[in-house]
């Protein structure tokens, strides 16, 4: 594994396998959404084309820019535990994530 400042280079998790699984709801609830993802070794200096609709999400110690049409909205369908600035875990946007994910 790639190691950048210490930091080891995971993963991006990058949509579902194909497929958008039945069993959703249950991965969310239990946490196990990561294995409906297909995982893509990164590597610095690369690039990514990921296109609109895309479900990813970004690996820990992973530094990149995300270049995307000026719309500010973000739909989080899960959100690896975290915390916002209160504290509290962030919003979810399941519904409306499922509805623009391809």
């Amino acid at each position: 594994m790639i190691s950048f400042a210490g930091l080891p280079y995971i993963d991006v998790r990058v949509s579902f396998n194909s497929f958008v699984p039945a069993d959703l709801d249950e991965a969310l609830a239990d946490g196990s959404v990561a294995e409906l993802l297909n995982a893509v070794q990164v590597s610095p200096g690369e690039f990514y084309f990921l296109p609109s609709g895309a479900l990813h999400a970004i690996g820990e110690g992973i530094v990149l820019a995300e270049i995307q049409q000026n719309s500010d909205t973000t739909y989080r369908i899960y959100d690896w535990g975290r915390v916002g600035d209160d504290g509290k875990p962030r919003d979810l946007h399941i519904e409306q994530a499922l509805k623009v994910t391809n």
